[in-house]
């Protein structure tokens, strides 16, 4: 018997030597815990924005390519038309509103 009071003097002087914190503390407390949450989940709202506007970068460099390679396509047609309109009419000027031809001066 003298083991199982020995126990429970233990139990007691633990419970005696048990700090409480006061409200206020534990109200602090997880007011900072909240903050740390709000933290980290802001950060996970800010790579998920960063991996978008990545992704929508990406998309705008395909697009701007692809654009740029039309665009040479057309000088390219552009060049390959003017060729054969000097061939035909010779150098000149073309009013493109009214379609009139002028030829240079030889």
């Amino acid at each position: 018997m003298p083991e199982e009071t020995s126990k429970l003097v233990q139990k007691v002087e633990e419970k005696s030597n048990e700090v409480h914190f006061t409200e206020e503390e534990m109200t602090k407390l997880a007011d900072l815990q909240s903050k740390y949450q709000s933290i980290q989940d802001r950060f996970g709202q800010t790579k998920l924005q960063q991996i978008t506007a990545q992704q929508q970068m990406d998309a705008l460099d395909s697009l701007e390519k692809n654009l740029e390679e039309e665009f040479s396509n057309i000088q390219k047609e552009e060049q390959e038309l003017v060729g054969e309109l000097n061939e035909t009419y010779g150098a000149g000027t073309l009013n493109p509103e009214t379609g009139v031809f002028t030829p240079k001066p030889e």
